[in-house]
């Protein structure tokens, strides 16, 4: 068995999920306007064999983007990589991740960091979406949904941003029930450290290049936090291959 691993969210995902494929040992590739690959980078390195062996990370994450917009373009932007995913033999065009594939099972982990740029300035709302996308990419066929907390924003896209919405969206979405009923199978709790996931934190000028987005300081140290998570679904997939 090998798993892909693909990654949806906006500008302040991007950057952090881009910086963690390299802490895994492979390559995230960037997906173009018309959603297909770029081919120009390497992308097939293979990482440690345990819990179960990554061959890709796909990094689909967009600036500027919401959660409606992710909802709107996700059936024909990440779902093609779980097409044929049970096929032994590799696709000839979607999902180009397939290439270079020649035997095992593949299993595929979805991770979404979303709301940052909110769709909704109501908490609740914004979780609704959020749990409505998951549940749709675990119907598309994917294995494990893992689902991020967000971090401090402090430009003033919002009145209030970390105490009437950051807070309260993160709270919903480490909510055992709330993951049950959108398909959740783990909540990667990037905004647990009270420095960049706190009240203001985004003023840190130590950890935040412009109040939104997180600088390299950052990505260090979440990186393990969404490795774990990661390794988590990887260990449990492994696992259920055996059984």
């Amino acid at each position: 068995m090998i798993i892909g691993l693909v990654h949806e969210g906006d500008s302040v995902s991007y950057m952090a999920i881009s910086f963690v494929y390299q802490a895994f040992g492979i390559a995230a590739v960037d997906v173009k306007e018309d959603g297909t690959l770029d081919n120009s980078r390497d992308f097939f390195r293979f990482e440690s064999p345990t819990p179960a062996p990554l061959i890709i990370g796909v990094n689909c994450a967009s600036s500027g983007l919401r959660v409606g917009d992710i909802m709107k373009r996700d059936p024909t932007y990440v779902d093609p990589f779980v097409i044929n995913k049970r096929n032994p033999k590799p696709a000839k065009k979607a999902p180009e991740g397939h290439v270079g594939v020649s035997s095992g099972e593949r299993r595929y982990i979805y991770t979404l960091m979303a709301g940052t740029n909110p769709s909704a300035a109501d908490p609740a709302t914004q979780a609704a979406m959020i749990g409505a996308n998951c549940l749709a990419r675990k119907a598309a066929g994917f294995d494990k949904v893992i689902v991020c907390t967000i971090p401090s924003r402090a430009d003033g896209i919002l009145a209030d941003f970390d105490a009437a919405y950051m807070r309260p969206l993160n709270a919903i979405l480490r909510d055992a029930k709330w993951q049950a009923a959108s398909g959740v199978d783990y909540c990667c709790d990037l905004a647990a450290d009270a420095r960049w996931g706190g009240v203001g934190a985004a003023t840190n000028t130590m950890y935040f290049g412009d109040r939104v987005h997180p600088l390299e300081s950052l990505h260090a140290l979440v990186a393990p936090v969404y490795r774990a998570t990661v390794n988590k679904a990887r260990a449990a997939l492994a696992t259920e291959t055996e059984q």
